[in-house]
């Protein structure tokens, strides 16, 4: 596990300096972009419709009108419905994040060997992702139009992210190649070993990725 965690580390932070690199102006920087944007847009595209689906049969007013209405056909929101909305909104969001996670970057290391690949290549296009987030961020520095504690609100749900990243992608990595070590005997039982130390491994994981969630809802209250 120590290994697949030093694999896991280097490559998401390698491929996060990456994605900060590509957010230059060049035109290899805009063809890595569009490149990576696709990727990452492929990858997320199942979640992101599932987290639309379940907010938009919970509140029914987010669903897209399907025709013209008039104003006052509209229906209107009361300040408690948002306030219901938000916090829906971060709780789905957490729990798609968890869901994304585990099935992008942990089931796949059910298939020895190649499974590893897969992980690492998803947690390269995350990382990627992720340092675009963050050099983006960086206008939230400029205290002339933001307030001084919204790059902070900004940057430490990506960082918590990425530290969860790695930490589902060392857990994927190690499953994957556990049953080819078998150091506890068997292949089975070194596969089942890998998993309980994956399990370990998801509660941190949830608590960085929901403590990022709630980071990232403060950071849209306007004080």
């Amino acid at each position: 596990m120590k290994i697949a965690l030093i694999i896991a580390t280097v490559l998401v932070v390698c491929s996060f300096m990456f994605g900060w690199y590509i957010t230059g102006q060049g035109l290899f920087e805009l063809e890595m972009r569009l490149r990576f944007t696709d990727a990452f847009g492929w990858l997320h595209q199942p979640f992101s419709t599932l987290s639309n689906l379940i907010i938009q049969s919970i509140f029914p007013w987010t669903r897209p009108l399907q025709r013209y209405q008039p104003p006052s056909q509209i229906p209107t929101v009361s300040p408690t419905q948002v306030i219901e909305y938000v916090a829906v909104l971060a709780l789905v969001g957490f729990v798609i994040d968890m869901l994304f996670t585990f099935a992008m970057t942990t089931v796949p290391g059910m298939m020895p060997l190649f499974g590893g690949i897969l992980v690492g290549s998803v947690a390269a296009v995350e990382g990627v992702a992720l340092g675009q987030s963050a050099s983006y961020a960086q206008e939230y520095l400029d205290v002339f139009n933001f307030p001084p504690n919204a790059f902070l609100f900004a940057i430490i749900p990506i960082l918590l992210t990425m530290i969860a990243m790695a930490l589902s992608s060392s857990a994927g990595i190690n499953i994957a190649f556990a049953p080819v070590h078998a150091v506890h005997g068997s292949r089975w039982l070194s596969f089942k070993e890998a998993w309980k130390e994956g399990a370990q491994v998801y509660l941190l994981i949830a608590v960085l990725l929901a403590t990022g969630r709630v980071v990232d809802l403060i950071g849209h209250i306007p004080f």
